[in-house]
């Protein structure tokens, strides 16, 4: 299986180091292009605060690296802050939560490679778009042909510099290095591409005059015998569709022996000739990364019963989503969230995104309906839509003290969604929205 784990970091707690602007949208960009064009079956990104955690990111590498399969070929891709320890010649990643003044926490590159080296999987590839990520590597080996190359372990690297300061790039831009190893991936037309093929044209194409030097090699002491990932292109498809989508998955990683079962579907846009995917995607990932953490939080936070009444029921986390209109204007889809976790109720929430596309721009229910009086209207609309019995729930939790800019709505080309059930109490299990015709309604988009 072909596997990407992205990790990014643009937010940093210590006020002492910088912020970056890009490392979110260097990741996608790069994602997307491999998942569009290449063969590659599950991605996971690592890119929230809490994700992206010293210990976070050291217990997610140990879990992924070493109950990796023998079949197995990982793409690993970092893109964030990163330091070197010239004294000991030890290179550090930076998670979320470093201290600019205490190495102790930083992630040390060798506890990376001492996951990859103890990995059954096949090739694993590195991709580190940081400050000083050239200490990683040291001079590369080469099999014969294809077949050599693939049949052999690998564990190499491609790095955005040498021991040395690396540019983020212009923000809400791509980096320098990004940008040469997305033009490379997007033009390159060989159905089978080695990763030292792709490291050098890398190098090849990056601007002589920048100070940065990209360098490619293997990883010390990781258990390289010679080869190399291999990079194959998908079928050619013929679809004459204006977008496509991926379903992929986010990571719980509850931490703690809870017996959950967890189901995470998500949308990912590979490719559109509507509107910029990469902000669409952004802005698909914050809503469910901020689902997910809310989730962790609260079952964090009670551990301790979390993990008792778990053992006699297995808890139950299912998220997932519809669109409900897509074209070249106007983008409408939810995520749906259903969970039970030991209380006496299940829960059942709706989140939306309305999106304008041109140009792009989140919208709220204000931005849509075209009403002086918007909080009337809406109780007007309650009033003539909603069926008796979540109507008298609605109004004995004062309909007028609900806030119309968090509530999650959605529309096609007929209907006009309302969804009630993040507003109505837990007593009862409810999936309650309501439908209003498009006709009966002042729009205005």
């Amino acid at each position: 299986m072909n596997s990407i784990l992205g990790i990014a970091i643009n937010q940093y707690t210590d006020s002492r180091l910088d912020n970056l602007s890009n490392c979110l949208s260097d990741i996608n960009e790069i994602v997307y292009i491999l998942k569009q064009k290449y063969q590659f079956d599950d991605i996971e990104l690592l890119t929230c605060g809490e994700q992206t955690s010293r210990k976070y990111l050291f217990n997610k590498l140990q879990e992924y690296l070493l109950n990796s399969l023998e079949d197995d070929n990982i793409l690993i891709i970092y893109s964030g802050h990163g330091e070197y320890n010239e004294m000991i010649d030890t290179p550090y990643w930076l998670p979320s939560d470093s201290l600019s003044d205490d190495s102790s926490t930083w992630l040390s590159i060798s506890d990376v490679l001492s996951f990859i080296k103890a990995s059954k999987a096949r090739h694993i590839s590195l991709i580190s778009d940081s400050c000083f990520s050239g200490a990683i590597v040291t001079d590369q080996m080469r099999g014969g042909g294809f077949n050599a190359l693939n049949n052999k372990r690998s564990r190499l690297a491609l790095t955005s510099g040498s021991i040395e300061k690396v540019s983020d790039g212009i923000k809400n831009d791509l980096s320098p290095f990004t940008k040469v190893l997305c033009k490379v991936l997007n033009e390159n037309a060989e159905n089978k591409l080695s990763f030292l093929s792709l490291s050098e044209k890398v190098i090849l194409n990056f601007n002589q005059d920048r100070i940065q030097t990209p360098m490619f090699g293997h990883l010390p002491n990781a258990g390289h015998l010679g080869g190399s990932f291999i990079f194959e292109l998908k079928e050619i498809s013929n679809s004459n569709f204006d977008y496509e989508i991926e379903n992929y998955s986010l990571d719980l990683n509850i931490n703690v022996p809870i017996n959950i079962e967890y189901n995470c579907q998500l949308p990912l846009f590979t490719k559109s000739k509507l509107f910029d995917y990469r902000i669409v995607n952004s802005s698909i990932q914050n809503i469910a990364f901020s689902i997910i953490s809310d989730m962790r939080k609260y079952i964090l936070e009670g551990r301790e019963f979390m993990i008792d009444r778990s053992k006699g029921i297995a808890f139950q986390l299912d998220i997932w989503y519809e669109i409900k209109k897509i074209n070249s204007k106007y983008l409408s889809l939810i995520i749906n969230v259903y969970s039970y976790v030991g209380g006496p109720y299940p829960n059942n929430y709706t989140y939306s995104l309305n999106m304008l596309l041109s140009p792009e721009r989140i919208l709220n229910i204000r931005d849509v309906l075209k009403y002086a009086d918007l909080q009337n209207e809406l109780q007007v609309l309650f009033d003539k839509y909603n069926d008796y019995e979540i109507k008298g729930l609605l109004e004995d939790r004062h309909l007028e003290y609900i806030n119309e800019e968090n509530l999650a709505f959605a529309l096609d080309d007929n209907t006009f969604f309302i969804y009630l059930n993040n507003h109505l109490p837990r007593v009862m299990f409810v999936y309650s929205y309501l439908e209003i015709p498009i006709t009966d309604l002042k729009l205005k988009i």
